[in-house]
């Protein structure tokens, strides 16, 4: 036998077991059903706004924000977390306006948090 027949059949024993060279392990395919992603692809080619695909996918997940979020990475990909460095000059009325900013973030955040008790990390 020689070195790359060894390398090619390691489990010999498997070989009456194995799909032959066009034949399918699914006969069926895949289920002729339409999937979340593709009616949310439709959604947006037949030119629906953010508010409206925003509500729809609000209530597919029915209130549930990790629905949510996988409806959303079905649809947009996951974020991917980056790492970068910048050098970055901040004068005193820059830093104040980002400091207001913040504050905006977090009273938006706090009445989330408000409006969906169940989904606090905290408890």
């Amino acid at each position: 036998m020689t070195t790359k027949e060894q390398n090619t059949n390691k489990t010999p024993w498997l070989d009456p077991y194995k799909y032959k060279p066009g034949e399918s392990g699914n006969e069926g395919g895949r289920p002729k059903g339409k999937s979340i992603t593709a009616e949310l692809r439709k959604l947006l080619d037949e030119g629906a706004t953010a508010k409206e695909l925003a509500k729809v996918l609000v209530a597919m997940s029915k209130d549930d924000l990790a629905a949510l979020k996988e409806l959303i990475d079905r649809t947009d990909g996951k974020v991917v977390d980056k790492r970068i460095s910048i050098n970055v000059t901040a004068t005193p009325e820059s830093i104040r306006e980002a400091q207001e900013r913040l504050l905006n973030a977090r009273a938006d955040t706090n009445h989330l948090l408000e409006r969906y008790p169940k989904r606090n990390a905290t408890e």
